[in-house]
Order: C-alpha cells, then structure tokens, then sequence
C-alpha cells in the first residue's frame, strides 16, 4: 500500500519530536510530550492542520524499548498505521551524515518510511500476558548479572586482601545475594503463575517442555522472544536473530570465507542453547549419532553444536507448528 503522508516519530524518555513529510524534501514539525493523553491529542491536532485521514497516513517509529509503549498503546488502539523500525535498520540506511539533533532524527526516520513502503510492518497490540513476561524476563536477566557480579567479588577477593577488611565485604555482599536469590523466586514464580493462567501459552510450554534439551528456561526464552510464536514464523528467521544460522561471505574471485554465523545476534538465548544441547549430547540419542560422526568426518566441533543448536531450534519450530509433542520414537534421517 502506498501512504498518501509519512509521520517520522523520534523518541526519548519525556517528549516526541514528530515530522510529518510534505514532500522529499518538505516537512511540518510538531512536538509532544510522551505520554498517551498527549500524543493522540497531538496526532488530532496534526490530522485536523494537515486535512488528512489516519487511513491514509503511515507513522514510523525506532524502537527504543519502553519509552516506546505510549505511542505503540495510543496509535494502535485508534486504528493508525503505525510501523515501529528497528533503529540499526533505519541508521544503516541513512548514508553519510554530519552532526545529530532529534528534529534532524524525525525527518531522517520520515523519509525511510517514504522509502521503504514496501517493507512497513504494522504493529499490532500484544498480548497483556507476553508483556508481563518480557519485562519479568528482562528483570530476572538483570538481578543474574547482579547476582554474578557479587559471587566474583567474594570468590576473586578470598586471601588478597585482609581477613578483617574481606569478612565485612563478604558479609554485606553475602547478605545482598540472599535477596536477590529471594526476588528471582519471586519472578520465577510469577512467570509460571501467568503461563499456566494462560491456555495457549500453557499448551506452547507443554509442546516446548517435550524436546529433550528444552529445559524451563529456553522454553521461556523461546516462547517470549517469538511472542508466541508469531514474530517468527520459520525456524531459519529465528535462527538468524540467535545467531546460529550460518551465512555466506564471498565477493568475486578474491574474497572467499567460509559460512559463518552473523555478531548480531540475541547472544543470551544463544549461550542457553548451547548449554542445552550440550546437556542432550551427553545424555545420548540422535544428537550424539550427530555429533559423533561430524567429528569423525573432520568437522570442528563448535561448528558441528552449532548446527545442532539450529537443529534444536528447528525441532521447536517442527512441535509447535504441527501442535504434537516430540517423540524420541520418531526416526531421525539426519543422524
């Protein structure tokens, strides 16, 4: 569809700088505050000025995490067109430029909604409970680095310092992790309690749970990042976001690398598979047949868990799309 007028929204914590393009090069500034009230009695006030319906116009926006949801809650839920863009995809197309102003940034995030029509996602409201467990999620992941942090200090400082000096800090910090170790049962019960008061997501989980190697936390992982499975809709796109789908590197005749896997990748989810796969090479079965014989064709092994973390992403996909559990009696062809 082709948009008769583009709005580029650039985003921060306390207001929206909002420019609606005219033309290529022809734009009309507004500003808003960035909470809900304000940024629909803004759009009215932009729709009325301009004569324009909200059928007829496209907003795009970058994603800046929450400062992004009163835009998202507000335009979504009053029937605008409204594309949220990742931020690396919008600067990487911008070309050369000098200097930086967030009135500069609206304009530059018009004119790539301008062109790039033919790739508008529209956004859609998700679902109450998958917000509630991307932000216990995003909590959880937090308190761990914490958790992490104070466990190095105590472990790494024992017999370097004085005893005296070594015992206070080991006190507090001990003391410190007690609570963290409370406030992750706490999310960790929370997130259990809004799976299984879900219907749909209880039945995902259960689907998830059934794959050997597939423990609770890579199911949640999995089950939060592809929204229930529908940001991703093929088992090779989502291995592509968690880094392990390999991807060609040649140029003519003289750039000639081997496949390999992209750094832009959700690196947390990607150190859970290995650990998973790792548990189910050890346990046996098609995966070790796998593993086993790639090393005996010359394979390097992180090459050949590599390709098993990708096999264990395709397995999800392969339960969850065709709604039966996984079934150690199914007879693997790739082992």
């Amino acid at each position: 569809m082709i948009y008769k007028n583009i709005i580029g929204v650039d985003i921060s914590k306390s207001d929206l700088d909002i420019a609606s393009m005219k033309s290529v090069k022809g734009y009309q500034m507004y500003k808003s505050i960035n909470n809900k009230t304000q940024i629909l009695q803004c759009f009215k006030r932009i729709l009325k000025k301009e004569k324009l319906k909200k059928e007829d116009v496209l907003v795009v926006a970058e994603r800046t995490g929450i400062y992004t949801n009163p835009l998202l809650w507000s335009l979504v839920e009053e029937g605008y067109n409204l594309w949220i863009e990742c931020p690396n995809q919008i600067h990487a197309s911008k070309g050369f430029s000098r200097g930086k102003n967030d009135k500069k940034d609206a304009r530059m995030i018009a004119e790539y909604g301008y062109r790039h029509q033919d790739k508008v996602k529209l956004c859609e409201l998700t679902d109450d409970n998958l917000v509630s467990l991307q932000y216990l999620q995003s909590e959880r992941e937090l308190l761990k680095r914490e958790e992490a942090k104070f466990k190095a200090q105590i472990t790494d400082h024992k017999g370097y310092v004085k005893k005296g000096d070594y015992d206070s800090r080991k006190k507090r910090y001990t003391s410190i992790l007690v609570e963290i170790k409370t406030s992750l049962k706490e999310i960790e019960k929370e997130i259990k309690d809004i799976i299984k008061s879900d219907t749909k997501l209880k039945h995902i989980m259960t689907l998830l749970l059934s794959v050997r190697g597939v423990g609770q936390v890579i199911a949640t992982d999995v089950l939060i990042s592809t929204q229930a499975f529908t940001k991703f809709t093929t088992a090779r796109a989502y291995s592509a976001h968690v880094g392990v789908a390999p991807f060609q590197y040649t140029s003519g005749s003289s750039i000639r690398s081997r496949n390999k896997v992209s750094k832009r990748a959700n690196k947390r989810i990607k150190r859970n598979l290995h650990m998973g796969v790792n548990s189910v090479i050890q346990a046996g079965g098609n995966f070790e047949k796998y593993y086993n014989r790639k090393l005996k064709e010359g394979k390097e092994k992180m090459v050949v868990i590599n390709a098993l973390r990708a096999k264990l992403i395709h397995i999800m996909f392969s339960v969850v799309q065709n709604n039966r559990k996984y079934s150690e009696e199914h007879v693997a062809t790739w082992t």
